[in-house]
């Protein structure tokens, strides 16, 4: 019961860390066209 539960965990924090490097990857996109944009 122990091992499930924290497998669960395990599994909800590897999407929250997916679901902040995809948010994080939008902004650097972001960044960079404006950076494109600006030369």
């Amino acid at each position: 019961m122990i091992n499930l539960s924290r497998t669960v965990f395990y599994q909800k924090s590897s999407f929250f860390h997916q679901n902040l490097l995809m948010q994080n990857y939008k902004k650097i996109l972001q960044f960079f066209l404006l950076f494109l944009s600006f030369n």
